[in-house]
């Protein structure tokens, strides 16, 4: 293709002629490319270095590194809000569901433990750390809720069984609430101990009364012992489930076996002064999940002595055992 021609105006001759560039003035122009080709290298290469500036496709990576970093930390927030919130039902779980129906509380360490297999985070580790402590943090707050629903698994399946629970609770006095059948003589708590009189955490309550007045069960449950020792003498644990224990000691007589299953109004024995005794009493203990509470709170007091002898009259005579112990 034939290289086009430049033409120029003459004003002197009023008409237009072919321009003639000479070789050197082509060079020129050549070089004056170079130059000017070399001047945009060279400042592009200082702006880069001196002032710290990124590359175009480097720069656009680092801007999308950020704003993913920005998600994380709004991420890692809403985490932070759910493991408070999931901490909070903890617990209520612990101290009032789990409390109810007599389970025992889940420890710190079941609930927070880790997920197996730390291996899987070391890719991350080395390539992006504050998204490998958020994958922590969420599969351990995974973890937590799945340990929280099975809590609220077993609280549910509890609940069903309400009658049963009721019927199980220790709820009445063991011994007859006829006036003038026994008296409260010792509380549950610290005491003078009447034995060897240095002072003492009492388990139980102390309920004077004649030998041989009739002990009952106050919950239903299944004996869990029955047997003699030096310090409660003749004594009968009932197992009433749902965490509660119930003891009865210092017995004249026990009425029960290992193993029976009894009734609320069950008769277990009689009243009388084994072991370490200074007269007849019943000492009647309340245990909840392996501690002694203050039976004083599930002995109704009120109740009207006709009710609580029809709650006894309703238990069917079993044929038990009349030990009569050491």
């Amino acid at each position: 293709m034939t290289k086009p021609k430049k033409y120029s105006f003459n004003r002197r001759t009023l008409s237009y002629e072919l321009e003639k560039v000479s070789p050197t003035g082509h060079l020129g122009k050549a070089l004056a490319v170079v130059a000017l080709s070399f001047a945009i290298l060279f400042s592009y290469m200082w702006a880069t270095s001196a002032l710290h500036k990124d590359l175009p496709k480097t720069f656009l990576l680092r801007m999308a590194n950020v704003r993913w970093q920005s998600r994380i930390e709004v991420m890692a927030r809403k985490m932070d809000a759910a493991s408070a919130s999931l901490d909070g039902i903890a617990r209520r779980d612990d101290e009032i569901y789990r409390s109810i129906f007599g389970l025992s509380e889940i420890t710190p360490a079941a609930r927070n433990a880790g997920i197996s297999g730390a291996r899987r985070y070391e890719e991350l580790d080395e390539k992006n750390p504050s998204l490998a402590a958020a994958a922590r943090r969420l599969d351990l707050l995974l973890k937590k809720a799945v340990v929280q629903s099975r809590s609220f698994d077993e609280s549910e399946a509890l609940a069903r069984r309400a009658g049963e629970i009721a019927v199980s609770i220790p709820a009445i006095c063991p011994l007859s609430t006829e006036p003038g059948t026994f008296r409260f003589s010792s509380p549950f708590g610290m005491r003078n101990d009447p034995v060897y009189k240095g002072r003492e955490s009492h388990a139980g309550v102390d309920l004077a009364s004649y030998k041989g007045n009739p002990i009952y069960a106050t919950g239903d449950g299944v004996v869990e012992s029955a047997e003699y020792n030096k310090g409660y003498g003749n004594s009968v644990i009932v197992d009433h489930g749902f965490g509660y224990k119930t003891r009865y000691a210092h017995m004249n007589a026990i009425s029960v076996k290992v193993g029976q299953k009894v009734s609320r109004g069950t008769h277990l024995g009689y009243v009388g002064t084994t072991g370490k005794s200074t007269g007849n009493h019943l000492h009647y203990e309340v245990i909840f999940r392996g501690r002694p509470v203050n039976p004083a709170g599930f002995m109704d007091m009120e109740m009207p002595y006709e009710d609580w002898k029809t709650i006894v009259e309703e238990v069917p005579v079993q044929k038990g055992l009349r030990k009569q112990y050491k």
